[in-house]
């Protein structure tokens, strides 16, 4: 973050992207590397991390939002009252960190994969924490299920440095969030991602947010190795909200596939006659653990079939 500035005040629209949204007030960082604390002109919605904007500066440090560039894909979560609130914007691809100890959370792995379909941006599944397990071969067969989808897999461990490299040309060129439950290890990847974030954090809230609580705000990061993090506690905590059972099954291609052939259109796999996904599973074309996944999470999101 460049805080170095020639610009003088000028009534000219400058390109930027919002590297910080905290509540009304956003960070915008311009094509050339300076950056502007700004509010939103009246009438074109609230900014948010990752949004491209065009801005005018009104001094060296400061700047007015003009227009909010169309958004390629939008992360939203509910706030205290239900209502969906936007929080990060143009997102090309979803890390989902799981543990490998005690056990590798599929049922949550395959939720994340539903909302990167949603959101129409890459899955990628991150296996944490392997210098735990003696080898990682057993789990090979599972993750064959999803790798023949297309979803990249990678096994890691920050302690012996195993896939980090991976993981790091995987971040490469795209703008990633890394998201899945408490204490697979988010905070320490991205801590080794970016071994000066305490800084940047600290340099952020000193030079445009001093004596603002910050903690809650939602930051892109730039990385040495290419390509951006965008990361809050909201961020990490993202999950699905309010899908119907098709939008669901999205996130299942293989199911996806094999439901065409269903006798009806509304099948959802359980005792319909003339279900094909059944029929696949006991041929061997679909596991059994991904149809249980598919249904445990339409239950959990209380939707009657």
């Amino acid at each position: 973050m460049s805080n170095q500035k020639s610009t003088s005040p000028t009534t000219e629209h400058y390109k930027g992207r919002v590297i910080v949204s905290h509540r009304s007030e956003a960070i915008v960082e311009s094509t050339d590397n300076n950056t502007f604390l700004c509010k939103s002109k009246k009438g074109i919605g609230r900014t948010i991390c990752g949004d491209n904007v065009t801005f005018h500066p009104i001094n060296e440090n400061e700047g007015i939002i003009q227009s909010i560039q169309a958004r390629s894909s939008t992360l939203t979560r509910p706030d205290s009252r239900g209502k969906l609130k936007s929080i990060a914007a143009n997102i090309d691809q979803l890390i989902i960190v799981s543990a490998i100890v005690p056990e590798i959370n599929f049922e949550l792995i395959d939720r994340y994969i539903v909302a990167a379909r949603m959101l129409k941006i890459s899955p990628v599944i991150l296996l944490n924490k392997i210098d735990l397990v003696d080898d990682t071969d057993s789990y090979d067969d599972e993750m064959d299920v999803y790798i023949k989808l297309g979803i990249k897999v990678i096994y890691t461990s920050i302690k012996a440095e195993d896939g980090m490299k991976s993981l790091r040309n995987a971040l490469n060129k795209n703008i990633s969030i890394l998201v899945g439950q408490s204490g697979v290890g988010k905070s320490s990847l991205i801590k080794q991602l970016i071994p000066d974030l305490d800084i940047r954090i600290g340099e952020i809230s000193s030079y445009h947010l001093e004596g603002k609580h910050t903690t809650t705000s939602t930051n892109l990061y730039h990385l040495d190795c290419g390509g951006d993090i965008i990361d809050s506690p909201g961020v990490r905590n993202f999950r699905l909200w309010n899908l119907s059972p098709h939008e669901i099954q999205s996130g299942f291609d293989e199911i996806v596939e094999s439901s065409h052939k269903c006798k009806f259109n509304n099948c959802l796999h359980k005792k319909e006659p003339g279900c094909n996904v059944r029929e696949d599973i006991r041929g061997g074309n679909i596991t059994q653990r991904r149809l249980d996944s598919f249904h445990a999470i339409i239950q959990s999101l209380e939707l009657k079939y």
